[in-house]
């Protein structure tokens, strides 16, 4: 008995257990326009405050980053905000405050696709009573019209302005976690990702608006060596993104291999 007790107390951690994603793919303290680890970055109605990172000063605020490739199907991401506070900051129904994207436009058009992405939003409708407000987490991992959500410590009331928090989500190939002060909000099923994340909106993601106020900084992507090398080579079908789709016939094959070894693939169309 003792022995099937002890199997039973430790089943559930194996179960529920996170790879540790060590291997640091992009930061950047996000207090300046420029960046040379990041292939875009756009700032609209925003602050960029040198030594303390990028101010949302409107709800039409965003600061746009392309990562310059694909990332891996299981990763974390990690963000610090200062001068946070979703009860005093609230101006709309929804607003947006972290975003990550598979697809270029952050917006609804990633609906009925294989795109996938993940948003945490504030707003008037997470929240208890007066002077209480919270979150809420939203991801799918294929952008068909719907998702999976949760509504995150709705009755806070001590938010300090002053603070850094930290936002973190971690995405693995069967579920994605959302995390505040490394203490975890919410488990989320992400199941069946095609398209990679590429794209991060901060604040407004061109669907919702976005809360004024906060100074987000540290930007941070982990992923582990396996699954950065398992992404390579890969390929999304963006026919339907881009109406490109026509009727199905002949047409050219494509090979790759790196032929005279100088570690980068070489292309060969038939």
């Amino acid at each position: 008995m003792k022995v099937t007790s002890l199997f039973l107390l430790i089943l559930p951690v194996l179960l529920f257990a996170q790879p540790e994603h060590t291997v640091l793919m992009y930061s950047d303290p996000l207090d300046s326009p420029g960046s040379t680890q990041f292939a875009e970055f756009t700032n609209r109605d925003g602050n960029f405050i040198a030594g303390k990172g990028w101010e949302a000063t409107s709800n039409s605020s965003q600061l746009f980053i392309k990562v310059p490739e694909d990332l891996p199907d299981e990763g974390t991401f990690i963000i610090n905000v200062t001068n946070f506070d979703p009860v005093s900051q609230h101006q709309d129904d929804k607003q947006q405050i972290i975003n990550l994207y598979s697809q270029r436009n952050g917006s609804k058009e990633i609906f009925n696709t294989d795109g996938s992405w993940w948003n945490i939003r504030t707003g008037y409708p997470y929240s208890t009573g007066t002077g209480r407000a919270g979150f809420k987490f939203l991801a799918a991992a294929r952008g068909i019209d719907t998702r999976d959500e949760e509504r995150c410590i709705e009755d806070k009331n001590d938010w300090d302005i002053n603070h850094q928090y930290e936002f973190k989500v971690v995405w693995t190939t069967d579920q994605i976690y959302c995390y505040l002060d490394d203490q975890l909000m919410s488990t989320l099923p992400f199941q069946g990702q095609v398209q990679h994340f590429q794209y991060i909106f901060i604040g407004t993601d061109n669907v919702y608006t976005a809360q004024p106020g906060p100074i987000y900084s540290n930007l941070r992507i982990y992923s582990t060596e396996e699954a950065i090398d398992a992404i390579d080579v890969s390929f999304s079908d963006v026919t339907k993104v881009y109406k490109a789709g026509g009727t199905v016939g002949y047409g050219h094959g494509v090979s790759f291999a790196d032929v005279d070894q100088d570690d980068f693939y070489d292309i060969f169309v038939g």
